[in-house]
């Protein structure tokens, strides 16, 4: 008679080595990546054209394409101006976006529509604020209106991203509960994916990511202090800053979406990135290396959902002599750095 004790060791040896294999063929297995939004943000075209310039996008490998348009205010003003065909440009007004978003779609891609605020001459928008009551109100009505009409025109579209706002820092601390009121508004008219736009200092104060569906930062975040760059010295650069948006996605549940990225290509280019000025030393060799450095540092992170580069020029606008020290990639070095990662063909991590 064979001993009962015998069988249940047989059992539990064969058990084991199960459990190994199945363990073993699960570490073996490589999951895909998730897909990255590779967009890009199209400047406004000032008149409708015969160039494709979505053609041009699609070639560079983008995916998606960020349209703007733009509602505008004077300094002494509480009223958005928008869709005024007297004096706004055709790609910032309903009509334009609306050509450009089936041009877009002919070509197959994606859009994330992201209205923008032009202050003044070129105010910087997170310092809007007012004095008294009376003004945030009017403002507040304002704002709602401007938004409400492209949530809606981006959901007769079918847009797959819509932007609530773009760094309006103050105007966050100002009036939590308009924003919060304003979200709830939107997501009554438009069915799509949302984000906000926050500047990169302060996307950690933005109280409503929770209602979104990404953590939006305008990624200007300061990577280097020296003209005398390499990759390893910006991807140095990126460290404190990747710990920080790694631990706020975590903590958030959400992942991270650069609403905008881009460098110049000037010496000081990764000192300030902000820095909107057109003056500057010309340096091809920053902009690459700054796109190389956040495809290396950041790109492949699994809390980073993809981002939009800052910016591409219609061809009207790439004409301007001053465009060799813009945000533009386009006629240089860098725009090679753009198309191998948007194709998948750039070493996205260190070994």
């Amino acid at each position: 008679m064979e001993n009962p004790s015998s069988k249940r060791n047989m059992f539990k040896n064969l058990l084991l080595m199960f459990i190994v294999f199945l363990l073993s063929s699960c570490a073996a297995v490589h999951l895909p990546e998730p897909d990255k939004i590779e967009g890009v943000a199209l400047e406004s075209p000032s008149r409708p054209s015969e160039a494709d310039v979505m053609k041009d996008i699609r070639l560079a490998g983008a995916e998606y394409v960020c349209l703007m348009p733009y509602g505008y205010m004077s300094k002494d003003s509480t009223r958005v101006r928008y869709d005024n065909a007297q004096w706004q440009w055709w790609g910032e007004r309903s009509e334009g976006i609306s050509t450009l978003i089936q041009d877009a779609r002919s070509r197959g891609l994606s859009i994330m529509l992201k209205p923008h605020i032009w202050i003044g001459w070129g105010d910087y928008t997170g310092d809007l604020n007012f004095l008294s009551d009376r003004d945030q109100t009017n403002w507040n009505a304002s704002y709602t209106d401007y938004l409400l009409h492209y949530a809606r025109l981006a959901e007769q579209y079918d847009v797959e991203i819509f932007c609530i706002g773009t760094e309006l820092c103050m105007q966050l601390n100002d009036d939590p509960e308009y924003w919060s009121g304003l979200i709830e508004e939107v997501k009554s008219v438009y069915q799509g994916k949302l984000t906000y736009a926050s500047n990169w200092d302060c996307y950690q104060d933005f109280p409503f990511w929770g209602k979104l569906d990404y953590i939006g930062i305008d990624a200007y975040f300061p990577l280097l202090e020296s003209t005398e760059a390499d990759l390893h010295k910006v991807s140095n650069g990126w460290k404190y800053w990747k710990d920080e948006m790694n631990v706020y996605s975590t903590d958030q549940n959400k992942p991270i979406l650069f609403t905008e990225y881009g460098y110049r290509s000037v010496e000081f280019g990764l000192r300030e990135p902000w820095e909107m000025s057109r003056s500057g030393e010309v340096s091809n060799d920053i902009q690459e290396l700054g796109y190389q450095g956040l495809f290396k540092s950041i790109w492949n992170e699994p809390w980073f959902a993809g981002g939009f580069l800052w910016k591409w020029h219609c061809l009207e606008h790439l004409e301007h002599k001053d465009k060799a020290t813009r945000f533009t990639p386009q006629g240089k070095p860098g725009l090679d750095i753009i198309i191998k990662n948007y194709k998948g063909q750039f070493l996205k991590k260190e070994e």
